[in-house]
């Protein structure tokens, strides 16, 4: 009986980790290496995000060196080239939240049209604004803007150091999936 036992046992991990290895490589399809806007879009945004904290902190009195340094050490720079990523950062942060605030304009006005963001029976949900499409563009462009610009201020090496640091520290944590969410208005979903 206890072979019996231990062989079903075996047999039904073998097929849950089957179908776990199954389950797994399919996901891995869906995700796939973020492009180079958004993992620099998510760096620079946590550099900012890092040194606002860093800020407030440091007004309630707290030792903030560690916050301070972080991408200094995490990415071996220079204080020098540190200066620059933040300057760059906050720069590219700036600009983006610009255009952020322009497309938000865009789409506040885009859902207004759908009262408690439902659609009237008889309605389908009109595209986008194409003027999205075109903002979203200048904005992946921007950020690569900023991109070239942190490594002309840092020059061969740095840009070398600190790609190597991008590639091994921060591309591998940003990742694009399918969304399966979506954001327009839904045709008559009362709850």
């Amino acid at each position: 009986m206890t072979m019996i036992c231990l062989i079903t046992t075996v047999g039904f991990i073998s097929v849950a980790l089957a179908a776990n290895s199954t389950i797994m490589a399919s996901y891995q399809e869906e995700v796939k290496p973020a492009p180079e806007h958004v993992i620099y879009s998510q760096l620079f945004h946590h550099v900012v995000a890092t040194k606002q904290i860093a800020d407030e902190e440091e007004k309630k009195g707290k030792d903030v060196k560690h916050l301070r340094s972080l991408f200094q050490e995490e990415a071996d720079l220079s204080e020098y080239q540190a200066r620059v990523l933040d300057n760059v950062a906050s720069d590219c942060v700036k600009e983006a939240n610009k255009l952020d605030a322009k497309a938000q304009a865009i789409i506040d006005k885009y859902r207004a049209k759908y009262l408690k963001g439902k659609i009237p029976k008889g309605e389908t949900l009109p595209p986008p604004p194409n003027e999205l499409k075109e903002m979203q563009e200048e904005r992946n462009k921007l950020i690569l803007k900023f991109r070239d610009r942190l490594f002309i201020e840092l020059g061969e090496e740095g840009t070398y150091k600190f790609k190597q640091f991008v590639e091994k520290k921060v591309a591998t944590s940003v990742r694009s999936t399918p969304s399966s969410r979506n954001l327009a208005p839904t045709k008559n979903n009362e709850k």
